[in-house]
């Protein structure tokens, strides 16, 4: 399939002249540079309704998938949502040997983004000190059987590079993530957030997740089909790995599972 590179799916919120902007009264101005600044991907929007499952899966750069998803938790600990009391939120990856490893320096940008001041970051986790929710970062590896279990005080739990969990992993965690509570009369459970680009065509997240599942799960269309603000430096990283190694920017850029034989011995 040909794509068109220069295409950019519009903003949910569009950017307006300064013209425009002038005539709006001063409460009006403030409204419109909230929710620009706070609009992620037309795609995640829907993030913002309570679901147990919400995954996006796809290439590099589309949907802006970490950019967003690390906004939107932000806005979670900044507002409350419908999350109530006691907001804990777990960045998880399969392998995290230090918080380097983490998206813990996006979440940070996105705080100054947003334009928020009651948020203390330290060394260990990310806290909003009005609403006491709470960001942590651990790796699977931090965890066995038994502290897993751990886990059932957690709220939003964001798996991400998803593809590199196996089934035995997925089996222990998604239990685990089981935290309940009452919005408005209704009963609301844990969230469960996963990203990822496949890597084969059953890795154990899309298989377990994304194929007959129920939940708020989608895959992205490539470039700027479903991101905004896709960056012309991925389209020139695409050109020049399409020259040289045309398969492999396939599963990079438009997020075509890998050959399950490619590394096998035997075909």
């Amino acid at each position: 399939m040909e794509y068109d590179l220069s295409y950019r799916i519009p903003l949910v919120i569009p950017k307006i002249s300064k013209e425009q902007f002038t005539k709006l009264n001063a409460k009006e101005q403030l409204l419109y540079l909230k929710l620009f600044r706070e609009q992620v991907a037309p795609t995640f929007e829907s993030f913002r309704k309570p679901c147990r499952y919400k995954g996006r899966y796809s290439g590099r750069g589309a949907g802006a998938k970490t950019e967003s998803t690390a906004s939107l938790i932000i806005q979670a600990c900044e507002y409350g949502w419908y999350f109530g009391k006691d907001f804990k939120v777990l960045i998880l990856r399969k392998v995290q040997n230090s918080i380097k490893d983490s998206s813990k320096s996006v979440l940070e940008r996105k705080i100054v983004e947003l334009g928020y001041t009651d948020f203390n970051v330290t060394n260990e986790y990310i806290k909003n000190s009005s609403t006491g929710a709470e960001i942590i970062f651990k790796g699977l590896n931090d965890f066995n059987a038994n502290s897993i279990k751990s886990l059932d005080n957690i709220s939003i739990c964001l798996l991400e590079e998803a593809s590199a969990f196996d089934q035995h992993s997925l089996d222990l965690l998604l239990p685990s993530i089981r935290k309940t509570w009452t919005y408005n009369g209704e009963t609301l459970q844990a969230e469960i957030w996963f990203i990822f680009n496949r890597e084969t065509a059953h890795d154990p997240i899309y298989d377990t997740l994304c194929v007959n599942t129920s939940g708020d799960v989608k895959e992205l269309k490539p470039f700027g089909y479903d991101n905004p603000y896709y960056p012309q430096i991925l389209i020139d990283e695409y050109l020049r790995m399409k020259e040289q190694d045309p398969d492999e920017a396939e599963h990079q850029f438009i997020g075509t599972p890998r050959n399950n034989q490619e590394n096998s011995v035997w075909n």
